[in-house]
């Protein structure tokens, strides 16, 4: 119930219906799960681009696209202060989705509560999922 709530929630504030292009960004055991959103929102004639590892390219986002930043643990916040600067440096609306609650960053966030820590990539795209189903219901 409250994780499919929260989804619905992100459906409705995360991803404007204006929103043009979904740029998609991770590292780590988090990417995988970018190819899977773009994969599942082709279906429905939405232009995901997946960004690169380290967020070297320049990319051409605009105030109507819209960032999606997946961090499972957080571990790029900690240890990719570079790739931090250049994606809060970014057009468009960023939004972050971590299960860590304290990570300083210039955007939106929805922190994904776990509590035991073991369980954070299985819960992570259970939430992925359920975002990617309420999308496909929304458009």
């Amino acid at each position: 119930g409250v994780m499919y709530f929260c989804a619905a929630i992100v459906c409705r504030f995360i991803l404007p219906q204006t929103a043009n292009t979904i740029y998609v960004f991770a590292q780590g055991d988090a990417r995988y799960l970018c190819h899977q959103i773009q994969t599942e929102l082709q279906v429905i004639n939405k232009n995901v681009i997946i960004c690169d590892v380290d967020f070297n390219h320049s990319y051409d986002i605009n105030d109507n696209d819209l960032l999606l930043v997946l961090s499972i643990d957080g571990n790029t916040f900690k240890y990719n202060k570079r790739v931090v600067k250049r994606l809060e440096e970014t057009n468009g609306t960023k939004w972050l989705i971590s299960c860590q609650s304290n990570i300083r960053f210039k955007g939106k966030q929805l922190h994904v509560p776990i509590q035991y820590e073991k369980f954070n990539a299985y819960f992570f795209k259970y939430v992925i999922d359920l975002l990617i189903l309420n999308l496909k219901q929304t458009y």
